[in-house]
């Protein structure tokens, strides 16, 4: 999901290309083949560089006649505990076999007696409106805040996307 893009001369070839911030995704710079087309770079297509990346700026920050990169990234300034071994993650899921996603969002938090688990970040009227699944297995609010993206994804078949911790 593209959410921000500039224009620069980045490689200083006298042709502009475009430096594009994407969500749950990494940064991506096209380069700009003397007109003809726009080739990705590979340097930043690496997994640590996976972000919820939300804008990006261009210019020449450092005054030596070059363009320069700012990319803004989800910080650290939030609600989520991310690192590798507790990512923030999406499930990607045809719950009621519709033949459409019910995205699901999930983090890390502590449960009860202190041991992380992975709870969805959504809550449920926003999951209810997208399956009758929700409603169907959650009576509650209640029911629906204890439980774990494990106990929701029992006998569901599962992809997955994570995101590596935000640097």
């Amino acid at each position: 999901m593209t959410t921000d893009a500039q224009w620069a001369d980045l490689n200083q070839d006298g042709w502009m290309d475009l430096m594009v911030s994407r969500e749950w995704n990494t940064p991506m710079l096209l380069l700009n083949q003397k007109g003809t087309a726009f080739l990705p770079d590979a340097s930043l297509q690496k997994r640590e560089y996976s972000g919820l990346w939300y804008s990006v700026l261009t210019g020449d920050f450092d005054k030596d006649g070059d363009s320069d990169i700012v990319l803004g990234n989800l910080g650290q300034n939030h609600r989520f505990t991310i690192s590798p071994q507790y990512p923030l993650r999406t499930y990607a899921l045809d719950i009621d076999n519709n033949g459409q996603l019910d995205p699901i969002t999930a983090g890390y938090w502590p449960d009860s007696t202190g041991a992380m688990k992975e709870y969805p970040v959504n809550y449920l009227d926003e999951l209810a409106a997208q399956s009758p699944f929700f409603r169907k297995k959650f009576t509650s609010y209640t029911q629906f805040s204890k439980c774990t993206m494990e106990e929701i994804l029992q006998g569901l078949n599962v992809e997955k996307s994570s995101m590596p911790a935000i640097k």
